[in-house]
């Protein structure tokens, strides 16, 4: 129990020194064939300290070393399990030499099994909290995964918005006012817009930062058709995304301003009110109802408001028929307080998983215990040991069912187990021995002190550290009331040092675990941010490739020709051209919106683009809606329109659906031809027939199958020689005939 021998101290004193060397050489680094050698070793010379310090109690300083070594290697070792158990029964092995040699067989077996027992649980506790960790990980990889992929869809859909919005704000926007005939009277401010639209387009990399709103309106380049009276008080220290969007918002408001006000001039004003930025454009033409603007028109709802929600900015429109329009911009200036960002769950997730884990652990250890404490009072009988027994029965069942249903141990559950404990204690007096030896090896020493650490795992170490102490305050007052000498005392003072000290620090392991939970919640969380950061680049980049590829094919070539002057903005072909494409990215626009029938939805958004070239547009549909595929919306709408767009006047549009057939058809008396060549589709079958100065388009999905030529007799009739494309005018002029009667 107590080194009261030469030989026992310097054994004490061998054996600690050894361990300190020990520690200090590996704390060094050293191979791991000889660390666990020398792990074993010093583990074995542990054990066999039993042979000098007298015969083996369970509160020897002997025993508990051994314990010590034989759980320990457990974490020490914890990529090889082999290495770990070597380590652990050359400490179990060592001390069952060392207790056979100098004390009676029985004991000596006893105790060995005991402290078999022991580590085993120990090392149950390690495979529960390794297992628990391996699970979070596992989670951890699924919920990133899925945050990385709603991250990378939203980013994608973010920079789709954003890319359409400036698509419509420059290259459909000035592709329309060419169309229109906006540059026949002065076309000096071409060019440079068209330059601007082309950088706008190519560029991908979003600007960061802070800057000068007040700057970026005043170097702007607004509609040239416009006279504005500007107004700046800066600096306007704005996010550079919200004055991004600020701007193009301006921009668009005063082509409305261009082209449906009615007016000339418009003031422009902007300033900062406390912590908020505004800008505020104000003209005084005729106004308009925003709660009757058709869908199909897009610069407030897309690039005014739409545009400014992304970038956290704010635009409301105010305006009314006859009295004028104000559309006021807001966001929160720059260095401004803002809403502190939600905190990171991943750390609390890690924290609650390991937390559960190592709860489990000690819960398993905890009803072991008390399985080997019922064979224990069976063996010493009594009444009071039964009841105090049962108490913990009671107690741990309620825990593990808590456990198996994931309640927390908390409130009225843990209140009432520590009163079951308090009560158990109470009957179990009687029962306990003042001996320090027969005390160390009662069953109801160790059980005690556990069934307190699972209670109270989640309060903070001194609350568990209060019980502990009371528990072994409790021990040495059963030995002072039966008047125990000093010694005894001493002795009895090993038991909370052995066990109860033991405990706490398992309870203390905790706060290192979190500790170390957090610190990889972080790292992990940096981790998972480059690649969530790296995935979003990856798909917004091919995107943005994918997007420009499509522009190139005829966007692109307009605005160079307009802008280096080698397209002539005047003639019919140029102006032809950009109404087709202007028309085609009104249809990418249409796209985004929820619409009941979304063939018809795009197709008037498409219409709107002749409209507004001075064409009268009569449009039929019969047919419920069908369900077609994006892309060949697109062929069927492009084929009709490469017709319609080139009337001077007024053209037809039929649209006619069966429960399987999609056919579009498109007629004009006084067609320019100066349309390029008509869209394909592997599923579209699209055929054009003109006659002097008319033009007939029809697109059918899915492609009508040919009939076989029907035969009614024997003998071939002569051929008659017919002009090339002669059969495809009969049949379209009988198409021509069933679209007339369908027409309004």
């Amino acid at each position: 129990m107590v080194a009261t021998t030469g030989s026992a101290r310097t054994a004490i004193a061998v054996i600690g020194s050894s361990l300190v060397v020990w520690l200090l050489l590996r704390l060094r680094g050293l191979p791991d064939a000889i660390a666990l050698c020398g792990d074993v070793a010093l583990a074995a010379l542990v054990g066999l300290s039993a042979f000098w310090l007298g015969p083996p109690t369970v509160i020897s300083w002997g025993a508990r070393v051994a314990f010590l070594c034989a759980v320990v290697a457990h974490y020490d070792w914890p990529r090889s399990a082999r290495a770990a158990w070597a380590v652990s029964f050359a400490a179990i092995g060592g001390y069952a030499a060392g207790t056979v040699a100098v004390g009676p067989l029985p004991e000596a077996l006893g105790l060995t099994a005991l402290l078999t027992i022991h580590t085993a649980l120990a090392r149950v506790v390690f495979v529960v909290l390794r297992a628990t960790a391996r699970a979070v990980d596992h989670a951890h990889e699924r919920i990133a995964e899925q945050q990385r992929q709603a991250a990378v869809a939203t980013a994608r859909r973010l920079a789709e918005r954003e890319a359409l919005a400036t698509l419509h704000d420059t290259a459909c926007t000035t592709l329309m006012m060419v169309s229109t005939g906006a540059a026949q009277s002065d076309a000096s401010w071409l060019p440079a817009r068209a330059r601007r639209d082309l950088d706008a387009l190519r560029r991908r990399t979003e600007i960061t930062g802070v800057v000068d709103l007040a700057d970026m309106l005043h170097e702007a380049e607004f509609d040239h058709r416009v006279r504005l009276a500007a107004g700046i008080s800066g600096p306007l220290p704005t996010s550079a995304r919200a004055a991004s969007a600020i701007l193009y918002g301006v921009r668009e408001a005063v082509v409305n301003v261009a082209q449906h006000a009615g007016t000339d001039v418009a003031r422009l004003r902007a300033g900062r009110t406390g912590d908020t930025v505004w800008v505020e454009l104000v003209d005084h033409g005729r106004g308009f109802d925003p709660a009757q603007l058709p869908a199909r028109h897009r610069g407030i709802a897309d690039s005014i408001q739409g545009r400014c929600a992304m970038a956290g900015a704010t635009a409301t429109v105010r305006s009314a028929p006859g009295r004028g329009t104000t559309i006021r911009w807001e966001v929160d200036a720059a260095g401004s307080d803002a809403p502190a960002r939600p905190p990171n769950n991943l750390a609390r997730f890690i924290n609650e998983r390991m937390f559960d884990g190592y709860r489990a652990g000690l819960l398993c250890v905890v009803l072991t215990e008390l399985v080997v404490a019922c064979v224990k009072q069976i063996a010493d009988g009594g009444m009071g040991g039964f009841a105090a027994w049962a108490l913990l029965a009671v107690v741990g069942a309620g825990l593990s069912v808590s456990m198996v249903t994931g309640r927390p141990i908390a409130g009225p559950l843990r209140w009432l187990g520590l009163v079951a404990i308090g009560a158990a204690s109470v009957v179990i007096t009687p029962a306990v021995p003042d001996d320090p030896v027969l005390l160390g090896t009662h069953w109801y020493v160790g059980l005690v002190g556990w069934f307190v650490i699972v209670l109270l795992l989640d309060l903070p170490l001194p609350v568990i550290g209060v019980v502990l102490a009371a528990h072994a305050g409790w021990l040495m007052a059963l030995v002072a009331v039966h008047g125990g000498s000093a010694q005894d005392l001493a002795a009895v003072g090993l038991v909370p040092v052995g066990v109860t000290g033991f405990q706490f620090a398992v309870a203390a392991a905790l706060v290192l675990i979190r500790r170390s939970a957090t610190e990889a919640a972080q790292l992990a969380e940096r981790d998972e941010a480059m690649r969530r950061e790296a995935a979003v680049a990856a798909h917004t980049h091919a995107d943005h490739t994918r997007r420009y590829a499509e522009l190139s094919r005829e966007a692109v070539p307009l605005l160079t020709g307009l802008a280096d002057g080698t397209l002539d903005p005047n003639s019919e072909e140029t102006r032809t051209r950009c109404a087709i494409e202007a028309a085609r990215m009104r249809v990418l626009f249409a796209e985004r919106d929820a619409a009941d029938d979304t063939l018809i939805h795009e197709l008037r958004a498409a219409i709107d683009v002749a409209e507004r070239r001075g064409l009268t547009v009569h449009l039929a549909v019969r047919g419920k809606p069908l369900a077609i595929p994006r892309d060949v919306r697109r062929t069927l709408i492009q084929a009709v329109l490469n017709g319609v767009l080139t009337a001077r006047t007024s053209a037809r549009i039929t649209v006619l659906r069966t429960g399987t057939h999609v056919r579009l058809s498109s007629y004009c008396d006084d067609a320019v031809h100066t349309a390029g060549p008509p869209p394909s589709h592997p599923d579209v079958d699209i055929s054009t027939d003109t006659e002097g100065g008319a033009l007939w388009v029809q697109a059918t999905w899915p492609p009508t199958p040919a009939r076989p030529p029907a035969r009614t007799s024997t003998t071939a009739p002569p051929e008659t020689p017919e002009a090339p494309g002669r059969t495809a005018r009969t049949e379209t002029a009988a198409g021509r005939s069933a679209e007339r009667s369908l027409s309004p």
